[in-house]
């Protein structure tokens, strides 16, 4: 499968979004479509053998939407669309300020009205009547629809009023214009729109940041000589020169100088790191004070920051499963209101039978109704959410995830790595039949040089402070979780767990000689199927771990241990972090097991871990939270990252999607309540008790369909708080 993101110019409400993903929908191949009308972008998953991206990108223009692949391009164009809004909103004001006084005048020719409105109407009004016309071609409708056929109503009646009065008169009808009317109404729903793409473009705003953070130019250091040279121009390998105050152009090692770095963009973190030979740096990041020398190790779209950037748009682009029912509804939101629109001139008609008083009640059903609001009412809560994450250092892989999270009964604990730094260290040395503890580290050394393990890393650590002689491993073979098999020459080693000794039949009776063997997770060194030492290994708890474990039962999160190591240690590490429940030595193939009994008695499971151990664990859990200083492997299969080492991170991540969650829930209820009472309102449901007083003025409806939609954005703006 293929993936395409475009940018789409010229959608309105949520029924363009519904117009355009049920039509691409219909091609063969398309795997799935989103489209964003918060964002103006879709990102389509399709089979390049039997579609093609231009096939896809003409299907959406010939719906009469613009498509750019380039951001750049896309970005001219919005800013060049709301400036020129403003102008536009700015002239119709006026004139429908005239207009409108002008309808209090009685002396004043209706002719005069007619020609002040004829630039509102068709000018100001012209991005409504084509939509309405590249709709009508394609028996779609949308917003555009709405506006065009209320304002154009009031217009065209207005119209025969002014130059054919004698027509209205003959049928029994009280003359009256209505230029204000539609005037008005243009000019507000330009407003409204106005507001819209201004707040869109500020709830957007993270996303913005992050794409601007890499400099244009590099300094590099090629023959022995600096040069600056584009972003775009740099290599693997190359030496790149940053100087203080300068963004960081990519990934990399330092390899001379010394100074500090702003991550904050990157972690969340606001106090600087210091940087020094053999440290990474990351592509975004500002240098402070020194100047100093890294070796490129990653460019473009390899960078930690395009994975970031690339994560952050995607998680914006997806849709979470609340707002299904939402899209659905604004589907078949448009040809309702219509319907509801012609049911309310024809009753008005019928029972009232005056012709003016059911053309405004006509118009103001057309346009009270607000399918935007409902269209917005989840991308904008996910925008500003997902930037507001990405600024703490916490990146939402899908906007389902976040819907999950905040469902979260059980989080998932490994504890190597994740509760613990990770970095054991060997605490003690335990010989047997006569071994010296240079000897068992020799022994353990040699075999641990091909493991990634990090007991195995703990063994070589020790190994370099003594400045012992390795030999190189024959047959090496290591099972994940348990141990290493290799051979030393002639002699047979097995260096590992409990189990593993255990399942390769080890006699281990010596250990009944020991009185003392100290705290920490036992790896043994056998020989020849002769037990020669026991090394013991501890690994430090992270001092912020206990108040993340209480943070998250503050919460309502129970919390569960799940790790390899043994049963001691477990059991130590959980009562000393406040941790109830407890599975250990559990290999990696089994992890992904006890996910599944928790999910097996209804529990919304999410499980945080670093390693590849981690990864079967963390794609099967409901939500897998990965650390960003772990493997590739668990991040791919995670669907948050925590860009820093920060456990308190996990209740604030979970508590920020409540929030997120609570925001759509509230957005999608009053964009629901809203039109649920607006259109019988607008229809006159209330004239049998108020009277006159009960009926609603366009230009009061059009104003509140204005509000409506920029209430739902004012509202998920405030998750930038």
């Amino acid at each position: 499968m293929s993936k395409l993101t475009i940018n789409i110019s010229g959608m309105s409400c949520a029924s363009c979004v519904s117009n355009i993903e049920n039509t691409v929908k219909k091609l063969n191949g398309i795997l799935t479509i989103n489209v964003s009308l918060a964002l103006k972008k879709g990102q389509i998953e399709y089979n390049p053998d039997e579609v093609s991206d231009n096939k896809i990108k003409q299907t959406i223009k010939d719906l009469g939407y613009e498509v750019f692949i380039s951001e750049a391009v896309a970005d001219l164009k919005s800013k060049k669309e709301i400036e020129g809004n403003y102008y536009k909103l700015i002239s119709c004001a006026i004139l429908s300020a005239i207009i409108f006084i002008f309808g209090f005048l009685e002396k004043i020719p209706y002719v005069i009205s007619f020609v002040l409105v004829l630039p509102v109407q068709f000018w100001g009004g012209w991005q409504f009547y084509k939509g309405f016309w590249k709709n009508l071609k394609n028996f779609q409708f949308d917003m555009n629809t709405l506006i065009s056929i209320g304002t154009s109503s009031a217009f065209i009646y207005s119209v025969v009023a002014t130059f054919f009065p004698q027509f209205i008169s003959e049928a029994g009808l009280k003359t009256g214009i209505y230029y204000d009317t539609s005037a008005v109404i243009i000019t507000l729903v330009l407003f409204g729109r106005f507001l819209d793409a201004k707040a869109k473009n500020r709830a957007s705003l993270a996303l913005e940041k992050l794409i601007k953070l890499h400099p244009k130019f590099v300094h590099i250091i090629r023959d022995s000589k600096e040069s600056d040279i584009l972003l775009n121009e740099l290599k693997h390998n190359d030496i790149v020169v940053v100087k203080s105050g300068e963004r960081i152009p990519a990934d990399g090692i330092v390899i001379d100088g010394f100074s500090t770095v702003d991550e904050s963009m990157l972690t969340g973190e606001s106090l600087p790191v210091e940087k020094k030979a053999n440290d990474k740096i990351t592509a975004g990041t500002i240098n402070y004070t020194g100047t100093f020398k890294f070796n490129v190790l990653k460019t473009g779209g390899e960078t930690v920051l395009a994975q970031m950037v690339k994560m952050v748009e995607e998680a914006l682009l997806s849709k979470a499963p609340i707002q299904n029912f939402a899209d659905k509804v604004a589907g078949i939101f448009v040809p309702s209101v219509i319907i509801i629109a012609i049911l309310t001139f024809v009753v008005w008609m019928i029972f009232g039978k005056v012709f003016n008083l059911a053309l405004l009640n006509f118009v103001s059903v057309l346009i009270i109704a607000c399918p935007c609001a409902l269209g917005l009412a989840t991308p904008m809560a996910i925008i500003v959410g997902v930037g507001k994450a990405s600024e703490m250092g916490i990146l939402f892989k899908s906007a389902g995830s976040i819907e999950m999270l905040h469902k979260t009964k059980v989080l998932i604990f490994d504890k190597t790595g994740t509760l613990t730094f990770g970095k054991p260290e060997i605490k003690n040395i335990i010989p047997f039949k006569g071994y010296l503890e240079h000897q068992i580290l020799e022994v353990a050394g040699s075999v641990s040089q091909k493991s990634e393990h990090p007991y195995s890393k703990a063994i070589l650590s020790r190994v370099r402070e003594g400045k012992i002689k390795l030999f190189e491993p024959i047959g090496f073979e290591e099972f994940p979780g348990n141990g290493i098999n290799a051979k030393l020459g002639e002699k047979n080693v097995l260096l590992g767990s409990l189990n593993f000794m255990k399942e390769k039949k080890i006699d281990l009776s010596d250990m009944n000689n020991i009185s003392e063997i100290g705290f920490g997770s036992l790896t043994y060194v056998v020989v020849d199927n002769m037990l020669v030492g026991i090394l013991v290994m501890a690994d430090e708890v992270r001092p912020d771990a206990k108040m993340a474990i209480e943070s998250l039962k503050n919460i309502g999160v129970d919390t569960v241990l799940l790790t390899g190591d043994n049963k001691t240690t477990a059991d130590k590490v959980a009562k000393e972090l406040g941790i109830n429940k407890v599975f250990a030595e559990v290999l990696p193939q089994d992890k992904a097991f006890y996910v599944q009994q928790f999910q097996s008695d209804g529990k919304i499971v999410a499980m945080v871990g670093d390693g590849i151990n981690d990864a079967l664990a963390l794609a099967n859990a409901n939500v897998g939270i990965a650390v960003a200083t772990g493997s590739d492997i668990a991040i791919e299969a995670a669907d948050v990252t925590l860009m820093k080492n920060d456990l308190l991170l996990l209740a604030t991540t979970i508590n920020l999607s409540k929030k997120m969650m609570r925001i759509i829930k509230q957005n999608l209820f009053w964009a629901f309540a809203y039109n649920v009472l607006g259109i019988p309102i607008a229809a006159g449901i209330l004239y049998p008790f108020l009277g006159e007083k009960g009926f609603l003025n366009p230009m009061f409806a059009s104003f509140a369909m204005a509000m409506s939609s920029l209430s739902v954005i004012l509202n998920s703006l405030r998750l930038k708080r």
